[in-house]
């Protein structure tokens, strides 16, 4: 429960902006995920990466180290 409180406080405070999935960026990562099948993807990154692209992201704080190949620098 504190998790989902956090994160309904930092929502409403600015401190975070939760994208939902909807149709498009669905197809998107489907498409994704079909373009790069040979490699060690999940369809939870090839979303990451979808939405990275809708919001024209070239930066990610993310442990995920596939995001550079995909252009999306990693903060550290």
């Amino acid at each position: 429960m504190i998790f989902l409180e956090l994160i309904e406080r930092a929502e409403k405070t600015g401190v975070l902006t939760l994208i939902r999935i909807d149709e498009k960026l669905f197809e998107e990562a489907k498409s994704l995920f079909r373009t790069y099948d040979s490699a060690v993807l999940s369809f939870t990154d090839c979303t990451s990466f979808a939405v990275c692209q809708m919001l024209n992201l070239d930066t990610a704080f993310a442990f995920e180290q596939h995001f550079p190949m995909m252009g999306i620098s990693l903060l550290s």
